[in-house]
């Protein structure tokens, strides 16, 4: 098996096709948005199991059972689903679509945690600083 650059291709569904490359330019736009948003829900399941990590359970008792219920569903299988999804579309072997799904969960990776990389930046910068202040310190 390879992968193929056409603009013609048939998408998850017999209903979803590409038959011109502005199709499968809308095509595309469309699995960089899925990706983006594999990548916001598994941002938020995260930060669900580390609030509940954090002794936060006595919110979750005292809610009715749909709403957990509703929690569970969003927590574990809309992600896998849609991770299901994004996978079945790699399987096409379609360059364009595979690009698609890499860009989408780059974007969405990095703007779901962009906070938490700035933060890692800033630790790295002061570091930074105090090694040079220490070296400049022995120097004199």
């Amino acid at each position: 098996m390879y992968f193929y650059a056409n603009c013609k291709a048939t998408i998850l569904f017999k209903a979803w096709k590409s038959s011109s490359c502005q199709e499968m330019f809308g095509s595309c736009i469309i699995v960089i948005l899925l990706a983006i948003c594999y990548e916001g829900l598994r941002h938020v399941r995260n930060g669900i199991d580390h609030w509940i990590k954090a002794g936060n359970r006595q919110f979750f008792r005292k809610r009715i059972a749909e709403t957990v219920e509703t929690h569970e569903e969003v927590r574990l299988i809309q992600p896998t689903r849609l991770g299901y999804f994004l996978m079945l579309i790699v399987m096409t072997f379609n360059a364009w679509l595979l690009l698609s799904i890499c860009i989408g969960g780059g974007v969405g990776f990095l703007s779901f945690n962009f906070k938490k990389y700035l933060e890692l930046a800033d630790k790295s910068v002061d570091s930074s600083h105090d090694d040079e202040n220490i070296t400049s310190n022995d120097h004199h």
